[in-house]
């Protein structure tokens, strides 16, 4: 079904990218939906003083009137780090603001499944970047995590007030991801890596009709969490 078009910008962008690579569906979205009035890729949060921060390759965007326009402000080296567009951002109560991502400066895809997949200097690893002081100054950004990492998608605070990063990590025989969970119970100050989730190749798949010519989708990828009521 082609798209309507007064459909929002992302839902037209999403359906000829689905055309593109010779797929068809009907894209549904529900009938409140705005389109946003800028282009910036979340996630975003507020500080104390009403703003608005979200990230970008190129550091911070900051909007003092409800995302009309936006401003930017360097916060980490340009020559030594780009961040990707997977990132996960966080402020606590606080006043601490925390930002991982992965950074493309040192993306190397070395990834042969004749060979067991991601090879030894296959890597793209992440960063963490902390402010104490509600994104007045930043610490140089941190390396979290080596290897290759996917994907960066959540950074959430728990009840009992620990910080938890969603991350995962390429591996070989076989080929697949393995989720790590980063926690840190001291306002992102110190990270700890939790047990692997390994749900070994589950998953994998190859079609060139999506543009994947290896399996490298395959394994606890790209995860979520959320905290239940009981903990």
């Amino acid at each position: 079904m082609a798209q309507p078009p007064s459909a929002p910008l992302f839902g037209r962008i999403l359906f000829l990218g689905l055309l593109a690579l010779g797929l068809r569906a009907e894209i549904v979205l529900q009938e409140k939906v705005q389109p946003l009035p800028f282009m910036h890729q979340g996630p975003f949060v507020r500080t104390g003083d009403g703003a608005i921060w979200g990230m970008d390759s190129r550091g911070a965007l900051i909007s003092k009137d409800e995302g009309r326009t936006w401003s930017t402000r360097t916060i980490f080296d340009p020559l030594r780090f780009e961040p990707s567009g997977e990132r996960a951002l966080l402020r606590t109560r606080e006043g601490v603001i925390l930002y991982a991502f992965l950074n493309r400066k040192e993306l190397r895809f070395n990834w042969d499944d004749q060979k067991g997949g991601p090879q030894a200097d296959c890597r793209l690893p992440v960063y963490l970047l902390r402010s104490s002081d509600d994104g007045a100054t930043w610490a140089a950004p941190e390396m979290l995590q080596d290897g290759w990492c996917g994907a960066v998608r959540q950074m959430i605070r728990l009840r009992s007030g620990r910080i938890l990063l969603i991350c995962q990590q390429a591996k070989a025989n076989p080929a697949r991801h393995v989720t790590i969970n980063h926690f840190s119970d001291d306002l992102g100050q110190t990270w700890r890596p939790s047990e692997v989730i390994d749900m070994g190749a589950a998953g994998n798949y190859r079609d060139s009709g999506r543009g994947i010519t290896a399996s490298t989708h395959g394994g606890a990828i790209e995860g979520t969490v959320l905290e239940k009521s009981n903990g």
